[in-house]
């Protein structure tokens, strides 16, 4: 059974196509995505996410607040080698608190103890074989399994640990060596930190800089036609005054007419051909773009990850659409 201290926060929701929906909204026939930034909260009790999911068929889920519940979420995925699989059960033992089987009944979900709790980030291990979930939403089947059954389950997507000296390999092989003992959940999210690349840092302010060099008229097209673009949504209409949401919008609606422009261009004698973008130049048009049509506010003075905000945007809606 989920620890009954996560069934008294007030953290939970339920998810259609991995979107967590905003609660009070569900409740009055909104649909809208969960938040931490309107006046109400997107969250409800236990209850009554269990009651909604069992009524919609929407997934339960819960919003994994570290500071708040002192827990972190491991999430296996069904393809997770055996040998890494079983290594993380068994060293991980003593710190496991709840286990579940997934979705697909393949995987698993591991709520760890967190006694210490820091801010904390989504980790993911190269391949995408297992994540630490922290201040992130994760869904939740209640198929609570045994630790016998999950370590003995033989699961025939399961991937082999690579044998052809790749940094994978290596990165396997350190993991394996580590948790040949018992490890805390703070020295395992150390050690996932340690050699997990940082995902969300992307290629970096340089980069992008550089990609600028490359651009020519045919690139001030695709700008001019971004600026021109018509989006209708509107912030307090469809956003309930959340501005970061709408530019996530603007930004993605930006990357899908990119796309579709960069593969029809039409030259000076009207002839069709296609000019495929780096991520680097399409994510710095639609940057541009965004501070061009987008009024102006204190949020874009901010860096995050070591970008301007609008830039950082840009990336996140990119690495959403074409990279996951």
């Amino acid at each position: 059974m989920i620890p009954q201290r996560l069934r008294d926060a007030p953290l939970w929701c339920v998810s259609k196509d991995k979107e967590p929906l905003d609660m009070w909204a569900l409740a009055r026939g909104r649909v809208w995505g969960a938040s931490n930034k309107r006046s109400h909260s997107s969250y409800t009790d236990y209850k009554t996410a269990s009651e909604t999911s069992v009524k919609t068929g929407y997934p339960l889920t819960l919003y994994v607040d570290p500071a708040q519940l002192s827990v972190c979420v491991l999430d296996i995925e069904k393809t997770c080698p055996a040998a890494l699989r079983r290594a993380m059960l068994l060293s991980l033992h003593d710190e496991v608190i709840y286990l579940e089987t997934s979705l697909s009944g393949k995987g698993f979900h591991l709520i760890l103890k967190l006694p210490a709790p820091e801010d904390m980030r989504v980790m993911k291990f190269p391949s995408r074989w297992f994540e630490v979930l922290a201040s992130h939403h994760c869904t939740f089947t209640k198929n609570e399994i045994s630790f016998g059954d999950a370590y003995g389950m033989d699961i025939p997507e399961n991937q082999e640990v690579p044998s052809d000296g790749s940094d994978l390999e290596k990165r396997c092989r350190e993991m394996l060596d580590a948790m040949s003992k018992p490890l805390t959940t703070k020295d395992f999210c150390a050690m996932m930190d340690s050699g997990s690349p940082k995902v969300a840092d992307g290629p970096g302010l340089a980069a992008y800089r550089a990609a600028l060099s490359d651009f020519d008229g045919r690139h001030a097209d695709m700008f001019n036609s971004l600026c021109d673009m018509l989006y209708t949504k509107t912030v307090d209409g469809d956003f309930h005054g959340d501005w970061s949401s709408y530019e996530f919008g603007y930004a993605s609606k930006m990357h899908y007419q990119l796309q579709r422009i960069s593969m029809d261009m039409i030259d000076a004698d009207c002839r069709h051909y296609q000019m495929p973008l780096t991520k680097e130049q399409a994510v710095m048009l639609v940057y541009m773009a965004l501070k061009q049509v987008l009024p102006s506010r204190e949020k874009h003075k901010t860096v995050r990850n070591g970008l301007p905000w609008l830039l950082y945007t840009s990336e996140r809606v990119y690495a959403k659409t074409f990279e996951n």
